[in-house]
């Protein structure tokens, strides 16, 4: 378990560093932030299918995944208001 916890903290940072870069432009750098969000998108898709085969685990799961669902269409829908 500290191994994957290690390795979800590294990806987040990099995940995190990734949207601060994209998110300076983000008329230049739009395709890189979608692709990024479509990216959060599934994952959250997919951890909400796992917990319906194998149930939620911790309680801070399914805040995350609806978070993970919900958060990355309204980043879009909010860009693509504000800058297209």
């Amino acid at each position: 378990m500290d191994s994957q916890i290690r390795f979800l903290g590294g990806t987040y940072i990099g995940y995190g560093a990734a949207l601060c870069w994209t998110s300076y432009d983000i008329r230049e750098r739009q395709l890189a932030l979608n692709i990024l969000l479509a990216g959060l998108a599934l994952g959250g898709i997919g951890r909400a299918i796992s917990a319906g085969i194998f149930g939620w685990g911790f309680p801070w799961v399914q805040r995350a995944t609806i978070t993970e669902i919900v958060v990355p269409p309204l980043v879009y829908w909010f860009g693509s208001c504000k800058y297209v």
